[in-house]
């Protein structure tokens, strides 16, 4: 009789309930991840590109810290982005700046942001 050792991996014949709490399991982490990916574009700046914008220029006596692509804050809400680098007035009393604002914040002409 020749004594022949066992393989190292065994063959393991998958049940039917196994492969039933693999599909489960994948399908929860696929629900997972598409929710993941949602949360990402909708809170970060991705989902900006989905909004309606409208331009504004408006004019800055000091233009000290603004730059190109910071947020627009009215009353602590973000409201919109820069796309310009400041611009200096011709009469060298102020600067204007092109800003983008979500579509869906309407405020006066005189407004203070």
């Amino acid at each position: 009789m020749v004594d022949r050792e066992k393989p190292f991996i065994e063959a393991y014949q998958m049940t039917r309930e196994d492969y039933s709490t693999q599909a489960k399991v994948g399908v929860f982490i696929l629900i997972g991840l598409i929710t993941v990916g949602l949360m990402v574009v909708y809170f970060g700046r991705m989902g900006e590109g989905f909004s309606d914008f409208y331009n504004v220029r408006v004019e800055f006596a000091n233009a000290s810290g603004l730059l190109r692509g910071s947020e627009v804050l009215l009353a602590g809400a973000k409201i919109g982005r820069m796309t310009s680098d400041p611009i200096i007035r011709p009469d060298m009393r102020g600067v204007f700046v092109d800003l983008q604002s979500w579509s869906r914040f309407k405020y006066p002409l005189e407004v203070i942001l």
